[in-house]
């Protein structure tokens, strides 16, 4: 449809540098002031990766004693059901990080299959690559829609639009379905609850979010059942109250 166009396009291009630079100047504060956005973000992100590493590992150091500490603060707060808080929201973060680092790796093996069957080079190199990024919010799709686009500019029609719907079907579908999955277990949490507190965590905390929202969607979803349960037990028969559990 418009290769000729590109092409002809391209050629006088080539003969002119002066014009590609007459072209381009229009955009160039545009152009500039993307790239700095995206280097304050990529520095922001690995600042924040920096400090949790380092707040962690002091953690780690300390354990014990802050937990410790911790839970006497809970239980002379939420008072006899802080354990089972306590408990609940251990569950949720292991969950989560279960279901982080197990997307990744899942995400990584079907980058480098999908890399495999279209007969790209490097596939295990990509496919650990993927598996990196994608413990990152924006994920895999930075592996494998560049490769797609690449197989579709080199006439490869067939496997660069395979590789696309691959991607969009099971590498980021492993992303929505086996995340929740783990959190949901850990938390003990209805699937639909734990990707709405996912979605809504992103939303409002950014990448935190995904730790703090499943945890305060649990903690909340708890809380609402004990209520519920405590009224309904409040509106039985003394008779009946004695011969509940």
């Amino acid at each position: 449809m418009f290769g000729q166009e590109l092409a002809l396009k391209w050629e006088h291009m080539a003969h002119n540098v002066d014009h590609i630079g007459t072209e381009i100047r229009p955009y160039a504060g545009d152009i500039i002031q993307s790239l700095l956005v995206l280097v304050m973000q990529v520095a922001n992100g690995a600042l924040h990766l920096v400090m949790a590493l380092f707040i962690a590992f002091f953690f780690w150091l300390s354990g014990t004693s802050l937990v410790d500490t911790f839970s006497a603060v809970i239980i002379r707060i939420a008072g006899p059901h802080a354990g089972r808080h306590l408990h609940l929201i251990g569950g949720t973060v292991r969950g989560t990080v279960y279901g982080i680092l197990g997307t990744a790796i899942i995400q990584g093996l079907l980058t480098g299959l999908g890399f495999w069957l279209t007969n790209l080079s490097e596939p295990v190199l990509f496919g650990v690559l993927a598996s990196f990024l994608a413990v990152l919010p924006v994920g895999a799709p930075l592996v494998w829609i560049p490769a797609g686009i690449w197989l579709l500019v080199d006439h490869q029609i067939w496997h660069g639009v395979a590789l696309l719907l691959y991607g969009v079907v099971f590498i980021s579908g492993a992303d929505h379905i086996i995340r929740p999955f783990f959190i949901a277990r850990g938390a003990k949490l209805p699937y639909l609850l734990t990707v709405l507190g996912v979605i809504g965590g992103v939303l409002a905390f950014g990448g935190l979010g995904i730790f703090l929202g499943p945890i305060l969607l649990a903690i909340g979803f708890t809380l609402t059942v004990d209520y519920a349960g405590r009224g309904h037990a409040a509106l039985l028969p003394t008779d009946d109250k004695r011969s509940m559990p």
